[in-house]
């Protein structure tokens, strides 16, 4: 379960990344040349790729099942008397 969790977690991270790097290309006007244009749609198709992944966890139900199972352990899992 932790390898899935970590690697969703590896594919957001690369997907938010790549798409921040076309905000950038956008914001500093690098778009209006062909090397730009090039950066954005290579990082644009890595995006994608990377949270299409999450999108299909999102949608199996995969998701849902690791974020529940991680808050059924919880931080304190291994004190038995949570009172105390």
């Amino acid at each position: 379960m932790s390898e899935s969790l970590l690697e969703l977690a590896i594919s957001l991270i690369v997907g938010l990344f790549a798409l921040a790097s076309v905000a950038w290309i956008v914001a500093s006007g690098q778009i209006a040349y062909m090397d730009g244009i090039a950066l954005a749609l290579i990082a644009l198709t890595i995006g994608v790729f990377f949270l299409f992944n999450i999108y299909l966890a999102y949608r199996a139900g995969d998701l849902q099942a690791l974020l529940k199972s991680r808050q059924k352990k919880g931080p304190g899992s291994g004190d038995p008397s949570p009172g105390a």
